[in-house]
């Protein structure tokens, strides 16, 4: 059964909130009816959508850099999971054969289990709707990876254009996609569960 949730967070609207709040540096203070850590210890992918949310201000200006800002977002979610979740996080990890030459975006671990994930970021290759295609390949590619203590497997899609946010908008609504979409400023997050 899908977990969804479709939504944009509000940080004006104190009713849309329990009283779970995360402080970012001195910058940013993100409240989410979502996490609460202190309980759970466990990741899930809400927690990880707001997470990524609640650092849009750096991801809006990494996006005003260009192109290539891909590779900068799996080094800022490694960081975001160490720092705020206390989770093991590695890059670029092989895939357990018989896929070993394929390298899995993120690998994080928690009192849970394991978790794999897949980044696709829009970019002026992929612009528009066209990063759902990419997302699409990244769940292809992503049910090859095999668990053997299951947290869980997720592909995180990002956007920031009107076309973009509105193709991962609409793949969330769809029950069968196991998928979450969040937004929030300029952004918005698509996870995927594999």
């Amino acid at each position: 059964m899908c977990d969804c949730y479709c939504g944009e967070i509000d940080r004006n609207n104190s009713s849309q909130y329990q009283n779970s709040e995360i402080y970012f540096g001195n910058r940013y203070k993100y409240k989410s009816k979502y996490l609460n850590l202190e309980k759970r210890k466990i990741m899930n992918n809400q927690d990880l959508s707001n997470w990524i949310l609640s650092q849009e201000p750096r991801i809006t200006q990494a996006i005003s850099t260009g192109a290539a800002w891909e590779i900068w977002m799996q080094v800022e979610l490694n960081l975001l999971l160490r720092q705020v979740g206390g989770l093991q996080v590695v890059r670029e990890t092989p895939y357990p054969d018989p896929f070993g030459a394929m390298k899995l975006d993120i690998g994080v671990q928690d009192n849970s289990g394991k978790y794999a994930i897949e980044l696709k970021i829009e970019s002026a290759n992929n612009a528009g709707a066209a990063v759902l295609i990419s997302i699409q390949q990244d769940i292809l590619k992503l049910s090859n990876f095999t668990i053997l203590n299951p947290g869980a497997r997720w592909v995180i899609g990002i956007a920031y254009s009107v076309p973009g946010k509105t193709a991962l908008q609409k793949y969330a609504t769809n029950h069968s996609n196991h998928a979450i979409y969040n937004s929030f400023g300029n952004i918005g997050v698509l996870i995927v569960t594999v």
